[in-house]
């Protein structure tokens, strides 16, 4: 991703609507986008400690064992 590409996402996320404890909207949205480019997505049930209605997004890309560290 460019500079541009970067600033665009982050104008594309800031307009979904996400008040505190109802951010599933932009959740789906990143776990969707973050699988679309190879990452294993989960998420935690936080949630349930604050109210809300989405937990902690993990997102885990696979390394190369084939490359130099």
């Amino acid at each position: 991703m460019d500079r541009q590409e970067i600033i665009d996402y982050f104008l594309e996320l800031v307009t979904i609507s996400s008040p505190s404890k109802d951010e599933r909207k932009i959740a789906d949205k990143l776990k969707y986008d973050l699988i679309q480019q190879g990452f294993a997505v989960e998420e935690d049930n936080s949630a349930y400690n604050v109210d809300g209605n989405t937990g902690n997004i993990i997102a885990r890309l696979k390394g190369n064992t084939e490359k130099p560290t």
